[in-house]
């Protein structure tokens, strides 16, 4: 039962030692020239994966994040702020972990609940976040699994009873019609698992690239940030971090060089020093991947910050979906 599965998160897990590097001490290998190969034909994926349209798929998910730009909505919603926010990504993800739903449902409850935020002129209570996240958690369920039955009673109990059956289905109209029914959003999580496949990342690169990807989710800042830089920018953090290199195929792949993603990459792992000293309550997230089925990745040492923790956060303007 959803329910029962709040639970108290722990803080402090185990983790192996690392040997972090500093982005500084990065040699840049020379860019090769483009060589246009098709890793995807070379798959041993079953036939229904359709392997040989992979990359005219990632292009239709690329140009696709033009329809779901996110701007500043807090100037609008002024009761919000970026610790309420966290507070509400903190929530969604407390309600993800229920059967190991994580990523993907997570991901996309997040976006709706930001698109219907941005796109709601009305003025929105505290009171109310509360059934707009887990609404959007309800819908994304429903729309990325077919074989979990959650009813909405379940999410009902959530919310302490506050909200009704009827409330819950109100809302789940409103959030569709504020997207015109485009529940096929684009997100960082989608890219990120097609760019560890490329490179047949080990399994802690890949833990660790979807915690940092996961984390920028409860970071206003990183709202607006086109999803496949977000994803691409979490990878080569996660594959310095691991004393890992970044991978020549990647620039084909990601469409980005490593040049471009360096300040992405920065500005993530500044993130995560910003989360201990600002949002370290809300740690559904990091306990998630506290596990020993996520190799600690959420304990590892990261790579030396170039900014104190109070220092915002810089995007730069190339990464921004505008």
């Amino acid at each position: 039962m959803i329910s029962s599965m709040i639970l108290n998160y722990p803080l402090i897990a185990p983790t192996p030692e690392t040997d972090p590097q500093p982005f500084e001490d990065l040699d840049y290998l020379p860019v090769p020239p483009v060589i246009k190969w098709n890793l995807d034909e070379q798959s041993t994926e079953p036939e229904n994966d359709v392997a040989e349209y992979a990359e005219e798929i990632m292009d239709y998910y690329r140009q696709r994040q033009s329809l779901f730009k996110i701007g500043k909505y807090f100037d609008k919603h002024i009761r919000l702020d970026p610790e309420v926010r966290a507070e509400m990504v903190n929530f969604m993800a407390q309600l993800t972990t229920v059967n190991n739903m994580f990523d993907d449902i997570l991901f996309l409850a997040v976006k709706l609940f930001d698109l219907y935020l941005d796109n709601c002129d009305d003025v929105i209570y505290y009171k109310q976040l509360k059934l707009i996240s887990s609404t959007a958690v309800y819908l994304a369920v429903k729309y990325e699994t077919n074989h979990f039955k959650c009813p909405i009673s379940e999410f009902v109990k959530v919310t302490d009873d506050i909200f009704s059956q009827k409330d819950y289905r109100i809302m789940e109209r409103e959030i569709l019609k504020s997207i015109g029914f485009e529940v096929g959003i684009p997100t960082a999580n989608f890219f990120l698992a097609r760019f560890c496949k490329i490179i047949k990342a080990d399994e802690r690169v890949d833990a660790t690239a979807r915690y940092v990807s996961n984390m920028a989710l409860m970071f206003y800042e990183f709202v607006n940030v086109k999803d496949d830089i977000l994803a691409a920018g979490a990878l080569c953090l996660a594959l310095y971090t691991n004393g890992q290199d970044w991978k020549p195929a990647l620039d084909q792949y990601t469409g980005y060089t490593i040049r471009e993603l360096e300040p992405v990459a920065k500005a993530l792992n500044h993130m995560l020093y910003k989360w201990e000293s600002y949002y370290k309550d809300c740690k559904a997230i990091f306990t998630y991947y506290s596990g020993k089925k996520n190799h600690y990745v959420a304990s590892i040492e990261w790579l030396p910050s170039d900014f104190p923790p109070h220092v915002d956060i810089v995007i730069p303007e190339y990464a921004l979906n505008v």
